[in-house]
């Protein structure tokens, strides 16, 4: 009997997608790509037992994501007893739509006749943009569409195979839940295949209980109805996207990789960021388990958001430090939880001083910095002694500080997409990026991320 690694396929490398097109006579494969991960299908060590040159081809079509699959391979393992290959539709079944096609040739006929002319993607057109020469246009829907829930329920695969630890929307919950999630779709726009899909984003929506200070929570215009048990009754209209008093938390961030470190994430987030800025129930804008390549990104858009609104102008550390409120005040108007305000406040104030020229000014934002760290962290220093407190307030300032000159290297340099922005924004269940670990209470010989308190 021959080894069983002899018979153990590499997951990702067996599994080959693309996006079709119509062509002249046939259908060509527009672009092409392989996972970057498939554990979560296909187990810890992403392998699939009892086949030989297996190949499972994943073809999309480019502009609603209908999916066709099939598997081939050269050599099949005997089942002997219980040992046996893996049954691979089995395994993948579980993500797919229960519609998805298995006859190539039936799927090649729906994309040669397919009226392209007539498909627009779902919801409404936000905004459009250029690059490189190319059109893009950003649409946004609620998932109660139909329209939009049948492309999630087709490409939320995607999500298993490029963000770690991703997982899939519930398209079919029950409807309270889906009026509550909304769709952000990437397109390009060309005149030969009308769309095709480069990304997407989808944004959940939370109860947002407002802080009870008025003067800290300005009425939103024009005014939205406050919650009320008559809302949740059957004369509420369940097909109508819910307009309550939120916090938008961005969960999925998707850029497929043929399309990524293009600027394509960037432009994609301003984009979501200024249409969640201009609803007024939309009281703060969050993200739901960030990864550090989309960290990199948000931490570099948001920094020149808020330096061509004017945010930052106005906030010198002397006047910081004069009126305290004027950071709770900016931080509301921007809709920004309270952390990453915080942050890119601080890294716009470390780029305005010369600490060999202005040493007063170092030290003044220095201790500005520790008062907070230390609030933040009152509970866990306190059970330190005054001198190890004074180290672990000086080395977590002086990681912090580095941070930040890291991303003011990258800022001078003009805000890239943030390279490779597949990674997660967030999954769909897990802890928010308000929710992170802050001063390390024990060493650890495992690599640290990049701090951010």
């Amino acid at each position: 009997m021959e080894p069983l690694d002899e018979w153990s396929s590499d997951a990702s490398a067996a599994i080959h997608l693309s996006l079709v097109v119509r062509g002249d006579k046939k259908p060509k494969d527009l672009i092409r790509f392989q996972p970057k991960f498939s554990y979560q299908i296909f187990g810890e060590n992403e392998a699939i037992y009892g086949y030989k040159g297996l190949k499972i081809r994943m073809r999309f079509a480019a502009h609603d994501l209908k999916l066709q699959m099939d598997a081939t391979w050269d050599k099949k393992v005997r089942t002997i007893g219980e040992t046996m290959a893996e049954d691979v539709e089995e395994r993948l079944n579980e993500f797919l739509p229960e519609d998805y096609m298995t006859d190539p040739d039936e799927f090649d006929k729906r994309i040669q006749n397919f009226d392209y002319q007539s498909f627009t993607p779902p919801g409404k057109l936000y905004n459009s943009y250029t690059l490189d020469g190319k059109t893009y246009e950003i649409w946004y829907a609620p998932l109660i569409d139909e329209a939009c829930k049948e492309i999630i329920r087709n490409v939320q695969i995607l999500i298993l195979f490029f963000i770690e630890g991703g997982s899939i929307i519930d398209v079919d919950d029950e409807i309270w839940t889906n009026r509550r999630w909304d769709v952000y779709f990437l397109y390009e726009k060309t005149a030969e295949y009308h769309y095709t899909l480069t990304g997407y984003t989808t944004v959940y929506r939370y109860w947002f209980n407002p802080p009870q200070n008025p003067l800290l929570t300005p009425p939103p215009t024009p005014p939205v109805a406050e919650f009320s048990p008559d809302l949740v009754n059957s004369e509420y209209p369940d097909n109508t996207p819910d307009t309550l008093p939120s916090r938008a938390r961005i969960s999925q961030f998707l850029i497929l990789p043929p399309y990524q470190a293009l600027g394509h994430g960037g432009l994609l987030y301003d984009n979501i960021v200024a249409h969640l800025l201009a609803q007024p129930h939309i009281r703060e804008i969050t993200i739901e388990d960030p990864s550090e390549a989309f960290e990199n990104l948000r931490d570099l858009r948001d920094l020149t958001r808020l330096h061509k609104n004017g945010t930052l102008k106005a906030l010198s550390l002397p006047a910081i430090l004069k009126n305290p409120k004027l950071l709770e005040t900016h931080r509301i108007k921007n809709k920004m939880p309270n952390r990453q305000f915080r942050r890119i406040v601080e890294i716009d104030l470390l780029s305005r001083i010369d600490a060999k020229k202005e040493p007063q000014q170092e030290k003044a934002f220095r201790l500005f910095v520790k008062e907070r760290i230390y609030k933040q962290n009152r509970d866990v220093l306190a059970q330190l002694d005054r001198l190890e407190r004074i180290d672990k307030l000086d080395e977590t300032y002086v990681h912090l500080a580095d941070d930040y000159l890291g991303v003011l290297n990258k800022f001078s340099t003009g805000p890239p997409d943030g390279g490779q922005v597949a990674e997660r924004a967030g999954r769909t269940a897990g802890g928010s990026d308000e929710e992170m670990e802050d001063v390390d209470q024990q060493p650890s010989d495992r690599p640290k991320k990049r701090v951010r308190i």
